[in-house]
């Protein structure tokens, strides 16, 4: 069972008014909890009339009162503020009379202050599903009709989610004059803004709602139309909030209606101040971009948290790939995408492009942070492309190559066949779809880093090094190492150390130097742990295992590499080229019934052979072919 929140926000009544209920006793409030509106709330939720009748009868049955609680924090006693006395299902919503232990609890004293001074207006109510369905909402979108709810607890709550319902009155004691109530209402709306408080609120508001109809009408002032600018034109702008400013400090009052007026104007103001500064972002993310040119064209700089044009943040255009820098740069990248729509976590649907950088750093160390060991497309080189085809020299053994020779004057000069040849190549997508998971997972900044970097970089990475092993050449894959023609092959010798020092000597005979070897690690395991007849291991001699190396040669253990299969791989032999780019992107489009969100990671890579001879497949077992 899921217990889930649902927030309301509500519209204190002043005291005094004529519609004041006498029977409510001090402490108490009336609201609705709940409204039958057919418009969706933020959540894309509407609730059925009845909805709650059969949660109502038991807790009726029951004897206990429903909890009246603050922001839900049902872990502190001090913040079980009081009970609900009534609840009943009329034709608006769910009506409630809440009554708070003002006598002996200094938190529901607290709050009953700030409901009698109109700076709490929202409520919230704790709820399990029993029966929902998908309906068609007033405005004719789909939406999630909650038709049999269980009710848990009802809540006081600083931020809100439906505007339909609202506290009808809080009974307090004494009579107040109207510019004492419009004083409280200016100061107030003044405070807030000079202190930042209106603009945290409209930033959570834009963090809650996708258009600005939703936004105006979550801070109370849906009754004004058009742009933020055009709304404080029509306010009076700058001229009139000074104007209000300037009474009050001179001792003046305003009236309801000006009062009202000054806080729709701060908080109008405060909107068109975010969208000042979100202009001011994009305009320094994206520098003095061309016309027509889109954020696809920029890529995310983590050591400025900016976003500059592609191929000005590493201009190494060869070396090796830092392919950790994903592990950190892409959940950065997501999480500073989705702040310039004041996301606390993932936005909806978006994507980001991240560089992969290319260093001269040899070999690339582990990292312990990003959870990946050193591997075998750490140590081969790699060479940023600028266009998606392209052409290398490849370098064959002719059946005659020829030799140089001393020549003796007049006579002709020998020929050296170099055996090089034009070759056409193309980066190849290699792509992965994470599993759906559970969108409120990935509203935490911590979960996205996890989710987004080891995790869904690690599985990028496999997708590579195993194309650079298994690709078969056929359509879009690599041509791999087990289908590269050409190559040398070492047969079994004795033991493992025997036949990887023959598979080093044969290219050491042609003249090209071992780089590396790579081998299973459950091979490299058996190298590591392998004795000689008198019971000594071989690491003093022969073995490093720190540094992972074998006669000098670098070892790279391979997790894809078939066991019993092994590699040396000779200097100048392969090439890693990539565009330099990883797309990331994510989506919800799974829908309301699921709750899920899923991600694409997606670079364009291929691996050049540019000396088939300087590679040797090693027989590890007797029978090893």
């Amino acid at each position: 069972m899921t217990i889930q929140t649902k927030n309301t926000t509500i519209t204190v009544s002043m005291p005094g008014e004529k519609n004041a209920p006498d029977a409510l006793a001090e402490g108490e409030f009336v609201a609705y909890a709940s409204t039958w509106t057919r418009t969706p709330d933020s959540y894309g939720d509407v609730v059925a009339k009845g909805a709650f009748s059969q949660s109502l009868k038991a807790w009726e049955k029951s004897g206990d009162p429903i909890p009246l609680l603050y922001d839900h924090n049902d872990s502190d006693p001090d913040y079980n503020i009081g009970y609900v006395k009534s609840a009943i299902e009329d034709d608006h919503g769910l009506r409630i009379v809440g009554s708070l232990d003002i006598e002996d609890n200094d938190k529901a004293r607290q709050v009953y202050r700030l409901l009698k001074a109109r700076r709490i207006r929202q409520m919230s109510f704790a709820y399990s599903v029993e029966e929902q369905a998908p309906v068609k909402a007033k405005d004719g979108a789909t939406a999630n009709e909650l038709r049999r709810v269980n009710l848990y607890e009802v809540s006081v709550v600083p931020m809100g989610a439906n505007q339909d319902t609202s506290i009808e009155n809080v009974k307090h004691m004494g009579q107040r004059i109207e510019w004492k109530q419009a004083d409280a209402i200016a100061r107030k709306a003044l405070d807030d803004y000079d202190s930042g408080e209106i603009r945290r609120q409209a930033t959570d508001a834009h963090k809650r709602f996708r258009t600005e109809d939703a936004v105006r009408k979550s801070l109370g002032i849906d009754d004004i139309d058009g742009s933020y600018r055009s709304q404080l034109k029509a306010l009076g702008g700058e001229d009139r909030l000074n104007e209000y400013r300037d009474t009050l400090a001179d001792g003046g009052h305003l009236t309801i209606e000006q009062a009202e007026n000054l806080r729709r104007i701060v908080t109008v103001k405060a909107l068109q101040d975010n969208a000042d500064e979100k202009a001011r972002t994009m305009q320094r993310m994206l520098g003095a971009a061309p016309r027509n040119t889109t954020q696809t064209d920029y890529l995310y700089n983590p050591d400025t948290n900016e976003y500059v044009k592609r191929n000005t943040i590493m201009p190494n255009t060869k070396g090796h790939l830092d392919l950790r820098s994903f592990i950190k740069n892409a959940p950065a990248a997501a999480i500073a995408t989705s702040q310039r729509y004041q996301e606390k976590g993932l936005v909806p649907n978006g994507q980001t492009l991240v560089e992969i950088p290319i260093v001269n750093t040899v070999p690339i160390a582990g990292d312990i942070d990003a959870e990946i060991p050193p591997r075998l497309l750490d140590y081969i080189p790699a060479i940023r492309r600028e266009v998606p085809v392209y052409a290398i020299i490849r370098e064959v053994t002719p059946d005659e190559p020829g030799s140089a020779s001393v020549v003796a004057p007049g006579e002709e000069k020998p020929v050296r066949k170099l055996g090089l040849e034009r070759v056409e190549q193309s980066l190849k997508v290699v792509a992965v779809l994470t599993e759906p998971l559970d969108k409120y997972v990935v509203q935490d900044y911590v979960n996205v880093q996890d989710w987004l970097g080891p995790r869904l970089g690690s599985i990028v990475f496999d997708a590579i090094e195993n194309e650079i092993i298994n690709g078969d050449g056929n359509g879009t894959h690599f041509t791999g190492l087990n289908h590269i023609q050409g190559i040398q092959s070492q047969e079994w010798n004795a033991n493992m150390f025997d036949t990887i020092a023959a598979g080093c000597s044969k290219l050491e005979n042609i003249g090209v130097a071992p780089t590396l070897i790579a081998l299973n690690p459950a091979d490299w395991l058996t190298v590591q742990t392998y004795r000689d007849a008198e019971g000594r291991y071989y690491m003093s001699n022969v073995i490093d295992p720190a540094a992972r190396t074998m006669w000098g040669h670098q070892i790279v253990a391979v997790p894809g590499l078939a066991k019993g299969t092994g590699w040396v791989i000779g200097a100048n032999t392969l090439t890693l080229s990539t565009d330099g780019v990883q797309t990331v992107e994510w989506d919800t489009s799974l829908g309301f019934t699921r709750n899920q969100v899923q991600a694409r990671a997606e670079g364009r890579y291929n691996l050049d052979v540019l000396k088939p001879h300087g590679l040797v497949k090693l027989a590890l077992t007797a029978t090893g072919k």
